[in-house]
């Protein structure tokens, strides 16, 4: 279950308050332009996209379905 954990961590931060430093974090952007070329892979993109692929979108602050979630995701990771 160790490749599920970024997931795991990300639910743990949506369930803090909006104005915790951590939250802020995650929700922080940077002005200005890349380098040209294929555009990065962003955590939080990869993350998104595992937790909608066993639909746990918006279930973040369901912990008993988010743990299912994860979980299910560690599954497919292998």
């Amino acid at each position: 279950m160790a490749k599920a954990t970024g997931v795991r961590w990300y639910g743990h931060v949506l369930r803090r308050d909006d104005g915790h430093v951590v939250r802020k974090a995650l929700e922080f952007e940077l002005n200005g332009k890349r380098k040209g070329g294929r555009p990065k892979k962003m955590w939080k993109m990869q993350v998104e996209k595992e937790s909608k692929s066993v639909g746990l979108e918006e279930d973040a602050l369901n912990q008993a379905r988010w743990r299912v979630g994860v979980g299910e995701i560690a599954v497919r990771l292998g």
